[in-house]
């Protein structure tokens, strides 16, 4: 079976973007997701992806406080994934005391064809942001 990929990229500041004094220092990360179709939430196992450590781009975990982090995931998409079919994915990043560091939720659509922005390949199927 044929998996394809979507990548996300994040450059985030290790702090509570809503109170810096709350910075805090990090041993470890985790990224979880969940699509969204329609109203129906679907808890989305990125299993040995979900270890934010492995795919920081510009440091290494522990992660001291008040530093920059660029992050890349690639979420692979299963190919009997109905083309067409749009949502929503949100991803959480939580810390080693599972309290949240980041969270988006980006609009999808399952496309036919699209492109892995890194290696510029074409896939047969994609995933489009919207």
């Amino acid at each position: 079976m044929m998996k394809f990929v979507f990548a996300l990229c994040l450059a985030l500041a290790v702090a509570d973007a809503t109170n810096v004094q709350r910075s805090r220092n990090m041993q470890s990360m985790r990224t979880l997701a969940t699509a969204y179709l329609g109203a129906v939430p679907v808890p989305y196992n990125l299993g040995n992806n979900a270890n934010t450590c492995n795919f920081l781009t510009n440091t290494r975990c522990p992660v001291s406080s008040g530093t920059s982090v660029n992050y890349t995931l690639r979420m692979y998409i299963e190919s009997w994934f109905p083309v067409g079919t749009s949502g929503t994915i949100e991803f959480r990043i939580v810390d080693d005391r599972n309290q949240p560091v980041v969270c988006v939720r980006v609009p999808i659509r399952i496309s036919r064809s699209g492109k892995f922005i890194e290696g510029e390949s074409e896939l047969p199927r994609g995933i489009e942001a919207q």
